[in-house]
Order: structure tokens, then C-alpha cells, then sequence
């Protein structure tokens, strides 16, 4: 399901939630055997050697360490200088992203908050963030941390800062009425906010959808995304081909 398209008493049946008095004992029962613990996980870590053996496998990489042995066959050191310099140059960077990706998952633990307020059986209560369940209607207020993907169901001059997600500095402006039916980038998306990002202004309260993620051990982390398919942040390299913790829909 593409949440930031559908209303809110669709999302509510949806994951069998209630936008009034939140989940009750049962049904966080029934989320937590679905879908699991709310736990960050590292999975997949791959050793400094096999990044750097990463570096020199592609087809592109290959031609020119070829091309450079045989300038050196030929004599010709200058020009096979300068292709092995091409490659090692981008064995360097290549390493450093592929290095600094894996090892997003210790920053991440360093955006992820501990206590998040809740509606549950009517009242608002402090839990630990990792008692979050899909369905949990969450209450944010200025300054608080985003503790999971939360799509909005009320909202009061609410901005969120989002810079780790957009690349922008300024909060960006959530409307929890906004609607839409086309596929939009994430800086586009005004009714959803998102774990590890903050509340800048303003209060709202939402329903998660969707919380902390698997680092996949690729170059990307899950997709905590209105759709599994239309939020793409190729653009800031946080997310891509991942998969979220519980996706659903």
C-alpha cells in the first residue's frame, strides 16, 4: 500500500488500528507476532578486503588494468601510468562510499530516539521506542525525534527537519490533509515523516507504518517508505534497493 495516497480510515483498516484510542493490548499482541521486535539489525557485513576486491571487478576497471599491462608491454610507460592512476584513483573513492555506507548503520543507532509518546487504549503514554508496532498512532510535538515512518492523520504548523533525507536545510512544511495520487519524490511527500528525522515546529499525530530497518550490506538502507516503489532517495544514497523493517502493502 502507497500510504501517503490513501485516507486515513483506510490506513487504519488497513493495520487494523484505531485513530482515536490507538492500539489495545490485543492487537499489539497480534502486530508485535506479525511483523516482530521493533530492533535495528545489522545484517550481511561484508570484510575491508572484499570492498577493496569490489573495486577492481567491473568491466570498465578490468579494461583499463589491461590496457594499462599492455602499454607497459609496448614501452609505453607514460600512458600506462596514467590508466593504472585512473584506477587506483577510483578504487579510493569507491572504497571510501562503499566503506562509509556500511558503516551507516552505527550513525543510524545515533538518530534512532529511545521514547516516543503513543495513544493506547485511549491514553497517551511513553514507551520505549522499541515497543513501537505498525498501527501505533504516535503523538509528536516540537523537538521531538521522528521514531519511526509515521503517516500523518492531524496536524498544527507542523515542519519537520529532514536534512538527512532531502539534503535541505530548512524544515520542510507536513499538512497531514495533503493528498495526492501521483508518485512523488520524498521532499514531496507532506503528510508522512520519517525515523531519524526531527519535529521542527508545531504538533501532529500519526500512525506507523513502517519502523527501524535491516542494513541490506549493499550501498543502501531500507526504503521506511509511503510506497515500496515511489520514494526513491537515489539522490542522497540513503536509500535505493533496501528493505524496510516491516514492509506492508
Amino acid at each position: 500500500m502507497e500510504f501517503y495516497k490513501e485516507d486515513s480510515k483506510t490506513i487504519e483498516k488497513e493495520l487494523n488500528s484505531n485513530l482515536k484510542d490507538g492500539l489495545d493490548e490485543r492487537k499489539i499482541k497480534l502486530a508485535r507476532l506479525k511483523y516482530g521486535s521493533n530492533v535495528l539489525k545489522a545484517t550481511n557485513t561484508i570484510s575491508v578486503l572484499k570492498i577493496i576486491f569490489r573495486q577492481f571487478i567491473s568491466p570498465l576497471v578490468l579494461i583499463l588494468i589491461v590496457a594499462a599491462a599492455v602499454s607497459y608491454y609496448l614501452g609505453q610507460f607514460r600512458d600506462g601510468s596514467i590508466l593504472m592512476a585512473i584506477v587506483i584513483l577510483n578504487a579510493i573513492i569507491g572504497f571510501y562510499e562503499e566503506w562509509k555506507s556500511e558503516n551507516i548503520l552505527a550513525s543510524l543507532q545515533n538518530l534512532v530516539v529511545e521514547k516516543c509518546n503513543v495513544i493506547r487504549d485511549g491514553k497517551i503514554i511513553e514507551i520505549k521506542v522499541d515497543d513501537l508496532v505498525p498501527g501505533d498512532i504516535v503523538s509528536l510535538t516540537e523537538g521531538d525525534g521522528i521514531p519511526a515512518d509515521i503517516r500523518m492523520i492531524d496536524s498544527t504548523e507542523f515542519s519537520a527537519n529532514e536534512f538527512i533525507l532531502t539534503g535541505e536545510s530548512l524544515p520542510s512544511n507536513k499538512d497531514a490533509l495533503f493528498t495526492t495520487y501521483k508518485n512523488l519524490p520524498v521532499n514531496e511527500l507532506k503528510n508522512c515523516v520519517y525515523m531519524g528525522t526531527t519535529v521542527a515546529r508545531g504538533d501532529a499525530t500519526g500512525i506507523v507504518y513502517a519502523e527501524r530497518f535491516y542494513i541490506s550490506g549493499t550501498r543502501f538502507f531500507g526504503k521506511c517508505c509511503c510506497s515500496h516503489g515511489a520514494r526513491r532517495l537515489a539522490c542522497t544514497n540513503i536509500s535505493g534497493s533496501g528493505i524496510s523493517r516491516w514492509p506492508i502493502g
